[in-house]
């Protein structure tokens, strides 16, 4: 089965919350990153990935998707983004997105958690 990503918009928090399910692909995500960006881009975004998992993810996919969010970033719309990851291996290969992020000096902050609660607070929506 083909994985979903599902968006939900909090225009009062200014948050977009996508929530993985099932093995998404590099494109499916770089199409999501890229709609979200070319449409009205909330100052915060939550990728909630801790129903799935994305292992499968090699590690040039992961410098694609620095990549493109670096690409979008100039415009500054977004400020935070948190990334929720339920095992190991994963909560790494977000800290590896982060290591780009930080080394491309992208202007939004990307940050990864073991859970919601934790992220929300990062994002200040507590």
């Amino acid at each position: 089965m083909a994985g979903k990503i599902n968006a939900h918009l909090d225009e009062d928090k200014s948050l977009t919350t996508y929530s993985v399910e099932g093995k998404v692909s590099v494109e499916h995500l770089i199409t999501t990153i890229e709609v979200f960006h070319c449409s009205k881009p909330t100052k915060y975004v939550l990728w909630d990935f801790s129903e799935t998992h994305v292992n499968h993810l090699q590690t040039f996919e992961i410098q694609r998707i620095a990549s493109v969010i670096n690409n979008f970033s100039s415009n500054g719309s977004v400020e935070k983004t948190a990334l929720v990851f339920s095992s190991d291996v994963d909560f790494g290969l977000g800290r590896m997105l982060e290591a780009l992020a930080q080394t491309e000096k992208m202007p939004q902050e990307i940050m990864s958690f073991r859970n919601l609660k934790a992220a929300h607070k990062w994002l200040d929506l507590e």
